[in-house]
């Protein structure tokens, strides 16, 4: 058996040998495996706390969320209040002017025959009803007021037992457009010839204001707009009903513009059906000529023909042909006065006659 003492010293001395390769390898192994898992948690430990932080920013008592949503609250209030307080002004306006007779009177206006009838229907019955109009003095309200125009004012005052009077003022206005029909003689015509339409303007609230109502015949198929430069230069009416002539001297579609105007400025326009208008063709003398029957050919329109006695004629017509010749009239006839006196050689002055009428005729070769 070895000494206790003898087994100490081998130890000590096999210590001291392998001392600084035992530290060596321990070191080592530290240093390999140690840094790596403090890198590890000092990463996890790191991304903890920013996470932390941007959970706090963000959900926190003084988070970003908690902050927007403060901040919408506040918006959403202070819009609210700006509303209530809008609606409480136009409260106190409206307060202002209808004298605060608001849901207390529902006045109705009825228009006919180019005369209004004003209605006051009284919600609360405990009111007694004053009116008076412009300048005049107030009278109780029994029956609806008659015979208003547009333009006209009613003053309304509501009185009550030991209350303060309430008052308002009603204003008699014509918003309606007018109207207008536009019946055609015809739907078709030859060019130069003359049909008719009969044009009626109705306003049954303030009136037709016939200095202001214009006609056009043209070739635009739509509303040329009561705006336009257009009208002024066309046509003025001269009655509410009226019949009036229409000639186009081309060939094409054409349309009547009609321009109503009230009392109250209110405008419309009317646009008639289509007219259409078909070109003559021209008649040869030798055709009128060879006919069996020329009696057919009269009162035929000539076209594109004029001769020296042409001026202010809108067309010719025939009126009698032979083997040789063809006889045109004019067809609108020289008036009496247009023709010039005669003078004998004694100095005597031949009188005219006031139903003359002289119709132009020329020789159609």
């Amino acid at each position: 058996m070895r000494n206790p003492k003898n087994i100490y010293n081998y130890i000590k001395t096999f210590n001291k040998k392998n001392k600084a390769k035992f530290n060596k390898s321990i070191f080592s192994f530290n240093y390999q495996r140690g840094i790596s898992l403090i890198a590890l948690v000092v990463t996890i430990a790191i991304l903890m706390i920013l996470a932390g932080i941007t959970i706090n920013v963000a959900f926190g008592e003084n988070g970003i969320l908690k902050s927007a949503e403060e901040f919408s609250n506040k918006v959403q209030n202070a819009q609210e209040q700006k509303n209530q307080e809008r609606s409480n002004l136009l409260e106190e306006l409206e307060e202002t002017m209808t004298g605060g007779v608001e849901g207390l009177i529902s006045p109705k206006i009825t228009w006919s025959n180019e005369k209004a009838t004003l209605t006051l229907n009284l919600t609360d019955q405990t009111y007694t009803v004053y009116y008076k109009q412009t300048d005049g003095e107030y009278t109780q309200y029994i029956e609806p007021i008659i015979n208003l125009n547009h333009g006209d004012k009613i003053d309304v005052r509501l009185s009550k037992e030991n209350k303060p009077d309430k008052t308002v003022t009603i204003n008699i206005i014509d918003i309606q457009t007018p109207s207008a029909t536009i019946n055609l003689s015809t739907n078709s015509t030859n060019a130069g010839e003359t049909i008719t339409a009969t044009v009626t303007q109705t306003d049954k609230e303030s009136g037709v204001n016939i200095a202001g109502c214009k006609y056009i015949y043209n070739q635009v198929n739509t509303e040329i707009g009561t705006t336009s430069s257009a009208w002024n230069d066309a046509t003025v009416f001269s009655n509410k009903t009226q019949t009036i002539e229409l000639t186009a001297n081309e060939k094409g579609s054409y349309y009547l513009h009609v321009l109503t105007i009230d009392k109250a400025g209110n405008k419309k326009e009317t646009v008639s059906e289509e007219v259409i208008v078909e070109e003559v063709p021209g008649i040869g003398a030798e055709v009128i000529a060879t006919a069996d029957d020329k009696n057919a050919y009269y009162g035929k329109t000539v076209t594109n023909y004029t001769c020296e006695n042409s001026a202010g004629v809108s067309a010719w017509k025939i009126f009698y042909a032979d083997s040789s010749n063809i006889y045109i009239i004019a067809g609108t006839p020289i008036h009496y006065r247009y023709i010039p006196f005669s003078v004998t050689n004694t100095g005597t002055t031949t009188t005219r006659k006031p139903e003359m009428r002289i119709y132009r005729i020329c020789c159609w070769i």
